[in-house]
């Protein structure tokens, strides 16, 4: 009896790595730029439009990056805790002589009131942008009109070489200038698939060690 079940089970693996190798490829997310978080407290630069309050107006927070090569970005992340419920806005500009140029892609993302004291990776994946090798910058804003409000915590560990901040009247971006000390986390990703076939031969050794295991248990 344990014979046949032994014989089936080894049947059983042996068909495991005559599927298509394609029914094992897992994505994982490849960071291409990344930080690391920031710091884990409450506040830190602001991410408003049309703040409650006496203080109305307005501010964007960008981060530069350099791409080496072209890469299609699916996953956007800025470290930061947001107070309000509301959307925010993820956008990749141009550089234009250091500075946030044109904008290439854009996508808002309705993010759940958390507090200022509840700092995480926040941000929109599958988003599929094909960008080419150059230097660029991700722009992150509330979204106008909404009651959303955020801030970003500097102290990231390995931060970007440059950030700058795009302050303004109510509803109104401002000019944006430089601002490289607030060393916000930031981290830009694409999906990648290891070699499925790694993966299925992993998984059916395992198995075929489970069974002997068993048979001698026996």
């Amino acid at each position: 009896m344990y014979r046949t079940i032994r014989r089936l089970s080894l049947t059983f693996w042996m068909a495991v790595l005559l599927l298509p190798t394609t029914a094992f490829a897992i994505p994982i997310t490849t960071w291409i730029v990344n930080t690391g978080p920031g710091f884990d407290i409450g506040g830190g630069a602001s991410l408003y439009d049309d703040r409650p309050g006496a203080n109305r107006g307005y501010q964007s927070l960008a981060a530069r990056f350099t791409l080496t090569e072209d890469v299609v970005i699916d996953t956007v992340q800025g470290w930061m805790n947001w107070a309000y419920g509301g959307r925010a806005r993820f956008s990749i500009l141009t550089d234009f002589q250091g500075l946030p140029g044109a904008s290439r892609f854009t996508r808002a993302l309705e993010l759940p009131a958390t507090g200022l004291n509840d700092s995480d990776w926040r941000g929109p994946t599958g988003l599929n942008w094909a960008v080419t090798q150059g230097d660029y910058w991700l722009v992150f804003e509330d979204v106008p009109n909404n009651l959303g409000f955020g801030a970003m915590p500097g102290g990231a560990p390995m931060p970007l070489l440059g950030y700058a901040s795009s302050p303004g009247a109510s509803g109104v971006a401002g000019a944006w200038q430089r601002a490289d000390v607030l060393a916000l986390g930031v981290r830009i990703g694409y999906e990648s698939v290891p070699a499925p076939a790694t993966t299925a031969l992993m998984l059916a050794g395992l198995g075929l060690l489970a069974t002997r295991r068993r048979g001698r248990a026996a």
